[in-house]
């Protein structure tokens, strides 16, 4: 099956064959306010600007850019995170990284047996988005998805988004939901040598379904009146 991803403007989306165009889960999940993120960005941009000595129109000019490039810094590290992270849970090629480290340290302490990692998911009835799904497999033989995160804490947005890909990842696959775990792994970048894991109930779930189907028929709405900036 042909599968494309692609942005327009800041929005994420998939191009799923025989389904059509889906936004991402983050997309969607987007919505909701990450105050912690950018105020650090904000901080780090004053002191970038304090640095400099002035306020004039080239260096707050400078700031904005520097604010962007903070950021999408952060994404790429997170990207090369998982990706040495996946390629070692599913196909043993080995990392001096750090975050590889620490994740055979989580592998070794929860027991955690990897089937699956980075795998497309969607539901195109009921959610109405797509997604890549971290890492699948089984703890002590309980089955579960992990999505893995390496940002400083485990927020809110990271639980609903578990829980959505596992729900996703049980329907395509004929698996009934109450006998799959969701949870969220945190291998935080600034922490070198610290992991955390997060496993959702099933009634904190049903409150993550409820939110997310909210915010993804708000999303849609706004896309079908044209008030979204896709350029």
């Amino acid at each position: 099956m042909q599968i494309e991803r692609y942005k327009k403007g800041i929005y994420r989306f998939y191009n799923i064959e025989s389904i059509g165009e889906l936004p991402s889960v983050t997309t969607i999940l987007g919505m909701l306010p990450k105050p912690k993120i950018v105020l650090w960005a904000v901080l780090q941009t004053i002191k970038f600007l304090k640095e400099r000595g002035d306020l004039s129109r080239t260096s707050t000019s400078l700031g904005s850019v520097f604010y962007k490039r903070l950021l999408s810094l952060l994404a790429k590290e997170g990207t090369n995170s998982h990706e040495l992270i996946e390629a070692y849970a599913l196909r043993g090629e080995d990392s001096d990284h750090d975050a590889v480290k620490r994740y055979k340290k989580f592998e070794a302490q929860s027991g955690f047996v990897c089937e699956k990692a980075e795998f497309v998911v969607w539901d195109a009835e009921d959610y109405r988005s797509a997604g890549t799904g971290d890492l699948f497999g089984k703890c002590s033989h309980i089955p579960i998805l992990w999505d893995l995160k390496t940002s400083k804490n485990i927020y809110l947005s990271h639980k609903i988004q578990a829980c959505i890909y596992k729900d996703m990842y049980c329907k395509m696959n004929g698996l009934d939901p109450k006998t799959v775990k969701s949870g969220v792994l945190l291998i935080p970048r600034d922490k070198k040598r610290s992991w955390k894991s997060y496993i959702n109930s099933e009634e904190e779930e049903e409150t993550y379904r409820k939110i997310f189907r909210l915010l993804s028929s708000l999303f849609h709405t706004l896309l079908e009146i044209g008030d979204l900036d896709l350029c």
